[in-house]
C-alpha cells in the first residue's frame, strides 16, 4: 500500500499530450530597446497554433509545412526559437528532425518544471531574390 501523499507535495506530471500548443510570434522585427541594452521583439503577430506530436511535429518538414500554411500563406520561412531567460541575440535555429526534437524536449521540460515561462518560436519568411528586367 503506498503512504498518503506529502500535504505540500506536487501533483504528478501530466503526460505529454498528442496537441502541443506553441505560441508563435511573426511578421515582427527584432529592433534594439530604446530604454536598456536589449533587443525586442516589436510590432508583428502573436497566435497559438496547436500541433499534433504525431504528424504534424513529427518531421521538420511536415512542422514548416503546417506553419508555412497557417502563418504566412504557404511562403517559404526560417525557423528559431527563444529560450525562457535568454535574449533575442540567442536565438537557436530549427533546421533538421533533431532540431525539432530537442525544441520539443525543450518545451517538455520546461513545461514540467511549473515554471511560468515558454519557448517562443519565431518563424522569419524566407527573402525571395528580386529578378532584374532588362
Amino acid at each position: 500500500m503506498d503512504p498518503p501523499p506529502h500535504p505540500h507535495s506536487l501533483p504528478p506530471l501530466p503526460l505529454p499530450t498528442s496537441k502541443l500548443p506553441l505560441m508563435c510570434s511573426y511578421n515582427g522585427h527584432i529592433t534594439p530597446c530604446p530604454h536598456s541594452n536589449t533587443l525586442c521583439y516589436s510590432v508583428g503577430e502573436t497566435r497559438i497554433v496547436a500541433v499534433d506530436r504525431r504528424t504534424t511535429a513529427s518531421t521538420i518538414s511536415a512542422f514548416t509545412h503546417h506553419l508555412s500554411h497557417t502563418l504566412y500563406n504557404n511562403h517559404p520561412f526560417h525557423l528559431k526559437y527563444q529560450l525562457p531567460n535568454e535574449d533575442l541575440d540567442s536565438l537557436v535555429s530549427v533546421t533538421t528532425d533533431e532540431d525539432l526534437f530537442n525544441m520539443l524536449d525543450e518545451h517538455d521540460r520546461i513545461l514540467s518544471s511549473h515554471a511560468p515561462s515558454r519557448i517562443v518560436p519565431l518563424p522569419y519568411p524566407t527573402r525571395i531574390p528580386r529578378v532584374a528586367v532588362a
